[in-house]
């Protein structure tokens, strides 16, 4: 298995951990592994893409593994005009302790 799928692999167990039922009430479908990329003057090692149906957002989220062992996740869509990724919202420093509950955050249940 080529590594950038064994991470997109492992990003998606990861997100499971919480459950599947919280994965599922996203909505989340078409997971995509994403090869390793140099995104906003970061390198990215590889990801996993995916569509989501939340409460808080409907799109595509990005979930990169940085080379500082931590995730970042990026909420937007791709623009047919411009051909690529519009980011509306990216969070940094993510702990894979952290992830599933920070993509719930951003995509179906709000803070408190």
């Amino acid at each position: 298995m080529k590594e950038h799928m064994a991470i997109a692999t492992e990003i998606q167990r990861q997100l499971n951990w919480e459950g599947k039922a919280v994965v599922w009430s996203w909505g989340a479908r078409e997971y995509m592994a994403m090869p390793e990329t140099k995104r906003f003057g970061d390198y990215m090692l590889a990801g996993l893409k995916f569509r989501v149906s939340g409460r808080l957002f409907k799109g595509n989220v990005i979930v990169w593994l940085t080379a500082a062992d931590t995730y970042t996740v990026e909420l937007g869509n791709f623009s047919r005009k411009k051909m690529e990724f519009v980011t509306k919202k990216k969070v940094e420093n993510v702990y894979c302790d952290e992830l599933a509950y920070t993509v719930d955050r951003l995509v179906e249940t709000p803070e408190n």
